[in-house]
This record gives C-alpha cells, sequence and structure tokens, in this order.
C-alpha cells in the first residue's frame, strides 16, 4: 500500500527511474560520473574501431553495434538525471528538451548545474539527501567550469595587453640580419685566396 506523501520517507529513488528529485551536488557527481563512463567508451570505441581506418573491417558492424547497445542507456541516465534535477528545482521535466536547442544547451545546462532546488518538499517529493561521494565529486564538478571561465577571461586579457611586434619591425630585423650575413665573409673564399 502507498504512504502519503507526507509519511514518506527521504529515500532517493533508483538512478534509473525518473521519479524524485536530485540536488545540485548529486547532479554534478553523476554528471561528472556519466562524462567519465563517455570517455571511456569512446576512447575504446575509437581504439577498436581505428583498424578499419586502415582496411580491416572485420569486426566492424559487431563494434558499431555494441557501441550503439552502450551509448543508449548512457543517453538513457543522463536524459534522466536532468529530469530528477529539473524536479529539484519544481519544473517540469519535459523542459530538458531545451537541451536539444542550439545555443540553448549551453546556458540550460548551467542552469542545471547551479539552479538552487526547492526549500523543503515540492510536487516531485522531499528533500533529496546528499550523499557524500556526490559531495566529493560534486563540488570539483561544479567549481570547474567556474575555474575554466576565470582562466579564460584573464587569458583573453593577458594576450590584449602584450604589445605585438608589428610587420614592420620583423621586416627590419630581418633586413638587418640578411645584410649581416650578406656583409660578412664566406669561410671558403677566404681560404681559396
Amino acid at each position: 500500500m502507498t504512504q502519503p506523501f507526507e509519511q514518506q520517507q527521504n529515500r532517493s529513488p533508483s538512478i534509473f527511474s525518473a521519479n524524485g528529485r536530485l540536488g545540485r551536488l548529486s547532479y554534478a557527481a553523476w554528471s561528472l560520473f556519466t562524462l567519465f563512463i563517455i570517455a571511456v567508451v569512446a576512447g575504446g570505441g575509437f581504439s577498436i574501431l581505428e583498424p578499419m581506418r586502415h582496411g580491416d573491417s572485420s569486426n566492424a558492424q559487431l563494434t558499431v553495434l555494441v557501441l550503439i547497445l552502450i551509448a543508449i542507456p548512457i543517453f538513457y541516465v543522463t536524459v534522466v538525471l536532468g529530469i530528477k534535477r529539473l524536479h529539484d528545482i519544481n519544473k517540469v521535466g519535459w523542459l530538458f528538451l531545451l537541451n536539444f536547442v542550439p545555443l540553448v544547451s549551453f546556458f540550460f545546462t548551467f542552469y542545471l548545474l547551479y539552479a538552487k532546488g526547492t526549500q523543503g518538499p515540492n510536487t516531485y517529493g522531499p528533500v533529496p539527501t546528499t550523499k557524500t561521494w556526490h559531495k566529493v565529486l560534486g563540488w570539483p564538478t561544479l567549481a570547474m567550469p567556474i575555474v575554466i571561465g576565470f582562466a579564460t577571461i584573464a587569458s583573453i586579457i593577458y594576450s590584449s595587453t602584450m604589445t605585438p611586434t608589428s610587420v614592420t619591425e620583423i621586416s627590419k630585423e630581418t633586413t638587418y640580419i640578411e645584410q649581416k650575413i650578406a656583409s660578412e665573409p664566406v669561410a671558403s673564399l677566404v681560404k681559396g685566396s
């Protein structure tokens, strides 16, 4: 028998179920974990598919089929994570389709990472618990885009303050070096005289 919403225990539903909520740190940790799995699968797939470029296509169809079969559950988990994160913000899961709109998806990803979840229970369930490993992986994942953004801005500012050498100065230096080399006696001519 199903318990009333108010009496349900504060437990996390399965990561494969779109029911329930997923907080910021948990979402960031699961996203990093999923990204790691994608990198491993992609790396393995490319190393397996590399011989096909050189004419060895003996297992090509099987390899592509296996990669597709691995990609389907990864895609499913990615979608479920996004839906659960939207539930934590008290938004409908259908908003996850914004992830497939070019340019909007860039900003939507940051929204999912940094938007504050609803305080207390909401339409989709009680406040989710954050496990220790979510905190350990979540904080660096949340900090990474910020650090990369500041590093990018700093490098742009640094490169714009550097004084570039003009083409005229380079031309003068090249001409001077060419004249210097041309004016020095060649060792073979000196020895021959």
